[in-house]
């Protein structure tokens, strides 16, 4: 298929498609839905990419301010 044909079997516009595909949009609840249906994998498989995706990003960009936050350690 092409990036159109899924565009069209998505029910969305070829610029989200590209949009998502080249990480200038995220994966959201409504898309999660849509790519869950049309690779059968539920909406959940794609939450879980775009959340470990931001946190991974998130992460990296604050490490300098997450340097000054102790750790507490159970008791």
């Amino acid at each position: 298929m092409t990036k159109a044909d899924i565009a069209r079997a998505l029910g969305i516009f070829r610029a989200q498609l590209y949009a998502l595909l080249t990480e200038k949009a995220p994966v959201t609840a409504a898309m999660a839905l849509r790519l869950g249906r049309f690779f059968g994998n539920g909406p959940e498989h794609w939450l879980n990419i775009q959340s470990n995706y931001d946190l991974e990003v998130l992460s990296l960009s604050m490490a300098r301010e997450f340097a000054h936050i102790p750790q507490m350690n159970a008791a």
